[in-house]
């Protein structure tokens, strides 16, 4: 059987609207309604994956409504097999509302009602199956199969020979526990999501806390500003490309994607500037999925810089 990874998580549509100027609280500004886009981290991450080339199985909860279906459509128009989604219509419509202001934007993103994700004898089967399982930690430690919960399942897959990314970004808030870094092997910070972990501790510090837990690998992004990146071997930065930024929305996923797939073919460093060029294509376009490009793409453009 062929290798492939099972991204678990999130996927919505993408309302987006620009405004000249982001109001204060209790303030009004004018927006411009722009063309919705088909988004979600883990939905994101997993479209860029297929685009390289890579094998991305889809696992995630969803109500039977239409607008599960245009998202369920653009999984699979991606090269996505969305084969595992977990129907339950007691959830609200999966959806974000993103403002872009200038270079920026800030994402509103909707609450489906989701707590658990009730994994079943099949799903489970599947996700054994995995070389890597791709998420975040509020949707690993909402995972129950049989009697398992969270991180338990995580560690009964991680038996199975499961290796485990997790995107630990802004959204992970809640219920932080040293002992949730214990069953990863890949951790990807954004600067918000290491300087939360860090807890005031100093970066060195932080970091041999991570890597005395088993995590082989741990990258912290820095946007335009580049990426850190930390193994039990060595320390090195990788500077980001300088480009017309449109639309940042994305490009951290783009990033993680794109370094698991670049390390499943090629050495560290130079998985991480691949990772940086794929993320430096996802911000010249509109939409978080603009990152979801041919490797060939990715190439391309490491050559011309």
């Amino acid at each position: 059987m062929s290798k492939y990874t099972v991204f678990l998580g999130d996927v919505s549509l993408d309302e987006y609207y620009r405004t000249d100027v982001w109001p204060v609280v209790g303030g009004k500004a004018f927006a411009d309604q722009m063309e919705p886009k088909h988004g979600g981290m883990i939905a994101n991450a997993a479209c860029v994956y297929a685009a390289l080339g890579g094998t991305a199985r889809f696992m995630t909860p969803l109500n039977t409504g239409s607008v599960s279906e245009v998202l369920v459509e653009g999984l699979r128009n991606s090269g996505v097999a969305p084969d595992y989604v977990i129907w339950d219509d007691s959830l609200a419509d999966s959806k974000c509302i993103i403002f872009l202001t200038g270079d920026n934007n800030t994402v509103m993103i909707v609450n489906t009602g989701l707590e658990k994700i009730h994994i079943s004898e099949e799903y489970f089967t599947a996700l054994k199956g995995a070389e890597f399982l791709y998420s975040t930690m509020p949707d690993l430690l909402r995972l129950r199969y049989r009697e398992l919960r969270g991180l338990e399942v995580v560690s009964e897959l991680r038996r199975a020979g499961v290796k485990v990314l997790c995107d630990l970004d802004t959204g992970y808030l809640e219920e932080d526990s040293e002992d949730n870094y214990k069953v990863l092997d890949i951790a990807v910070f954004n600067h918000i999501g290491f300087d939360r972990y860090k807890a005031g501790r100093s970066e060195e510090q932080a970091v041999a806390d991570l890597l005395s837990y088993g995590i082989s690998l741990a990258v912290v992004t820095y946007g335009s500003s580049g990426c850190r990146v930390f193994t039990p071997m060595e320390v090195f930065s990788v500077p980001a490309f300088q480009v017309d930024a449109v639309d940042v929305t994305g490009a951290g996923d783009t990033f993680s994607a794109s370094l698991l797939y670049a390390l499943q073919h090629m050495e560290l460093r130079q998985a991480v500037r691949f990772a940086s060029a794929a993320a430096a294509i996802c911000v010249q376009g509109v939409g978080a999925r603009s990152g979801a490009v041919s490797m060939e793409q990715v190439l391309a453009f490491l050559d011309q810089e």
